[in-house]
């Protein structure tokens, strides 16, 4: 899993400044403006961080998973968080890259056109390929496959590990973001701060 996550804390100096009543009003006021840029935020990385970072839609599942959390309140601190990826393996080597071996297995199969969907998703896995028609024998690190009256195809390409390179979605959001998410939050003491009797 992937996340970015925006906290805001409040120190005694500000506690005894603003008052227990006036405190809750911040609080209040951040958590308000802090749900809306969490959303925007969002938003952002699925229209525009996501596609600028390289990654294709195959699934759309990493896509869809982005979302902004509800924000929460500690007695010291609002914190939001967006996170992607929940339950997916790879969203977090998308974001950071890194280097992916084969564990239950000796090799990792890599699908090459003939086992690939259009969307570059695998159709099937090794195990699979005789359901699919194929006959199958390796060489040179490759799964191939015949099928009867045909040429023999390569389908998988077989690697003890495979280097994911980073394609950063989340990370460049925030660096977009963090202008906003400063000026709002400022926004939201100052509006409270600017109802305290003087």
């Amino acid at each position: 899993m992937a996340a970015i996550e925006v906290t805001y804390e409040v120190n005694d100096a500000a506690i005894n400044f603003l008052g227990s009543r006036l405190e809750t009003l911040a609080f209040d006021e951040i958590a308000r403006t802090l749900t809306i840029l969490l959303f925007d935020l969002e938003r952002h990385i699925k229209e525009v961080t996501y596609p600028r970072s390289g990654l294709h839609i195959r699934s759309g599942d990493l896509q869809r998973s982005i979302r902004a959390q509800p924000v929460e309140r500690t007695a010291r601190s609002v914190v939001g968080r967006v996170i992607a990826g929940q339950g997916l393996a790879y969203a977090r080597i998308q974001e950071y890259g890194g280097t992916i071996t084969a564990k239950n297995t000796e090799f990792l199969a890599i699908p090459l056109d003939a086992a690939k969907t259009d969307a570059g998703v695998a159709r099937f896995a090794p195990r699979q390929a005789e359901g699919e028609g194929y006959k199958t024998f390796v060489a040179k690190s490759i799964i191939f496959g015949r099928r009867p009256g045909e040429d023999a195809v390569p389908l998988f390409l077989l690697r003890r590990s495979v280097k994911i390179p980073a394609r950063p979605y989340m990370r460049p959001a925030m660096k977009d973001f963090q202008p906003r998410i400063l000026r709002d939050i400022a926004r939201a003491v100052n509006l409270v701060a600017s109802r305290i009797p003087r």
